[in-house]
Parts: structure tokens; sequence; C-alpha cells
């Protein structure tokens, strides 16, 4: 065999092989990406839900600022055993309030909370979601109600006597030995006649007040406490109280305009009349 002949075929089998090993690693190649397969994608979440049923005072009754209130409703079947939490809506934020609750297995949840603000005030409760649950929350309005003490107030009308001071703001009054602090008192005498009148602008439901007549008036002296809504006086308005003891006026003030606190002291001693801790509970700023 000549030499030309030799070189031909140990190139053709170079090829061969060359052509061989590419055929293995080719299939080798397929081989282990069929059995990996294509990669599985992440399971996505799943959708919640969320309803508020009911917003209540615990304690039955309108809401007040401050008291508990409990926030009801129900979810959807995958938040089961999940935390719930509250929040409340002040201006154009969403800030964390108090209250959380767990749903239970009939996928409802009761949280207890505090009644805050005044108002129409929105609460509105979240899950917060997790890597196989979507997030979820809702809102509803509850109607608060807040206490809001007349010597806070403005006096719009008053009447004053012969001198004699009409209900207005004193740095503090004691009564049948209790001390009030900062209140509403005047002064009378001889039957005469002191007022002073506070708008509740329609925002109001209830008026409730203590009367007496300070420790500092004489002796053996009475005082008469009469409260006009809208210039009428109602059941219950009006209440004769002597020295050392201590009433109180508690009226509806649904619808009520305007409310006018009046005293006189009976007989010709002097008498200090005291209206300790006079309020209004009202849906907002009266």
């Amino acid at each position: 065999m000549s030499p030309s002949t030799t070189s031909f075929h140990a190139d053709r089998l170079r090829i061969t092989r060359g052509w061989v090993a590419t055929v293995i690693v080719s299939l080798a190649v397929t081989a282990s990406f069929v059995a990996a397969g294509p990669a599985e994608a992440a399971p996505k979440a799943k959708k919640t839900s969320i309803a508020v049923s009911s917003i209540v005072a615990q304690k039955g009754g309108p809401i007040v600022a401050g008291s508990k209130i409990t926030i009801s409703g129900t979810t959807s079947s995958n938040l089961v055993g999940k935390k719930l939490t509250v929040e409340i809506r002040k201006g154009t934020k969403w800030l964390d309030f108090a209250g959380t609750a767990t749903v239970t297995k009939k996928k409802s949840f009761t949280i207890t909370s505090k009644a805050a603000e005044v108002g129409s005030v929105k609460y509105r409760v979240v899950f917060k979601g997790s890597k196989s649950l979507k997030a979820s929350k809702t809102a509803r309005s509850a109607l608060v109600w807040k206490w809001f003490n007349l010597v806070d107030q403005t006096v719009v009308e008053h009447q004053e006597v012969l001198g004699w001071n009409r209900p207005h703001e004193t740095t503090g009054v004691t009564v049948a030995g209790v001390s009030y602090g900062r209140q509403l008192a005047g002064s009378s005498r001889s039957n005469r006649v002191s007022s002073s009148d506070f708008n509740l602008s329609y925002k109001c439901r209830s008026f409730t007040t203590k009367v007496g007549l300070t420790d500092s008036s004489a002796s053996g002296t009475t005082g008469t406490f009469d409260v006009y809504l809208d210039g009428n006086a109602t059941t219950g308005s009006q209440k004769s109280v002597a020295l050392g003891a201590v009433n109180t006026i508690a009226l509806d003030a649904t619808g009520v305009f305007r409310i006018r606190l009046q005293h006189q002291a009976n007989g010709t001693k002097d008498a200090f009349p005291a209206w300790p801790q006079a309020k209004v509970l009202c849906k907002g700023q009266p």
C-alpha cells in the first residue's frame, strides 16, 4: 500500500471517530434534558376574601369613643386559622389599630377593638398575605359618638340678674364634699335667675349633669336647677337641691339645637349653684 493510501485511511478514521464522539455528547445532553424536564413554575398565590358584617358597641347601645367595640364577619375558607388585624382611617391614611383575631373553623371572626375619633369612622379588617395566599382587606364605617364637656363650649347667650353670676367656667368646685375641678358654676340669692345657653347644633343625643350647691354656699340654702331644650322644659329637667346634697339631670337631646342651663337660689342667703360634669353625647363638635 502506498503512503498516500495509508494517509487517506487514517484521515477517514479520525473523521469517523470525531463524528461518533459528537453524536454521543449530543445524545447525552438530550437525555439529560429529558430527564430533568422543563423548570416548574412557582405556584400562584390563591385569592382570599373578607366580609365585615357588623361593628357594634360591646355593651350595646351607641358606639362611644373610648369604649370597646366588636367587629364581626366571615372569610373565605382558605383563611381558616389565619390571623386578621384592624386598621383605622385617619385623614387619607390607614393606620394600624388595636385588635386581632384568628379565623374560626366556621370561617368567622370576632375582633375586640376600641372606638376612636367621632362621627362616621372607617375601620378595615386585613389579612396581610403569605407566599401561598394573597392579601385581602375590607372596610366598614361605624357612627362613633363622643362626650363633650359643656365647660369647653361657647356660651352663645346668657342672663344675669343684679350681678349674680350665670353658669360659667370656674377653676374648680366642691359639692357635698367632692371636688370636681374645672366645671360650670354661678351664684344667686333671693330667687334671682341666671342662665347660659349653648348650641348643640342637632348633633347630640344625650345630656347629663350633676347639680348641687357648692360647699361655700350659706347654711340652709337650696337651689333650683332647670334645663331647657330649645326653650322647652321636659320631664326630669328640673331639680331642687339642698346644700350638702347632689342630684342628676339626664335628658334626651335628640334633635335639639340649643340647650339652656338655668339656676336660682331659694332664700335670702348667698348660694353658689354648680353643674359638675355637665356634658353632651354628640356625633361631632357641637
